[in-house]
């Protein structure tokens, strides 16, 4: 990892944000793959993705910017969760469904990872890059595993140790 990621920096918050946090996020909804979310816990995912979305969206200087390069990724991210939840319930044939689902969502990160990780030069110093924006991303996420910790214990043990 190079300097500009230093474990001081915000940009590492940033990038333990779209790394460990979002691999635990994604165990967390493998356990849950035979039934999914509620709607309320779902509903507080999507918050949390709109929150992320938002903060990529405010400090873009347009689409091709660094910024909003990871805005229209993670809008992909939080549309592929949206068709995972939406395969309700357990009836027969739904986990399948929520495994495909599964299998782009991961794919969806990597690619969000590697955005990032290609683009964290600019991303470091832009003068957005600040604490107040990494917490915007950082802290809803832990604040959805501290919400619904039966549910997200992965993504809790690892908001804890990174938080």
């Amino acid at each position: 990892m190079s300097d500009i990621a230093s474990k001081s920096t915000p940009l590492y918050m940033l990038r333990v944000a779209f790394s460990r946090l979002l691999i635990e996020f994604q165990n967390d909804l493998h356990a849950l793959e035979d039934r999914g979310l509620q709607a309320h816990e779902c509903d507080d995912v999507k918050k949390f993705l709109a929150q992320a979305i938002a903060a990529f969206e405010q400090h873009a200087s347009g689409p091709t910017s660094a910024y909003g390069q990871i805005a229209k990724h993670l809008k992909k991210f939080a549309a592929i969760y949206e068709a995972w939840n939406g395969h309700e319930g357990d009836d027969p044939g739904k986990p399948e469904l929520r495994r495909k689902e599964m299998a782009l969502l991961s794919d969806k990160r990597r690619k969000l990872f590697r955005k990032l990780s290609d683009r964290q030069a600019e991303i470091a110093t832009t003068p957005q890059m600040d604490l107040p924006f990494a917490n915007s991303v950082h802290l809803p996420l832990a604040s959805l595993a501290a919400k619904h910790p039966e549910r997200f214990p992965r993504l809790r043990q690892a908001a804890v140790l990174f938080g």
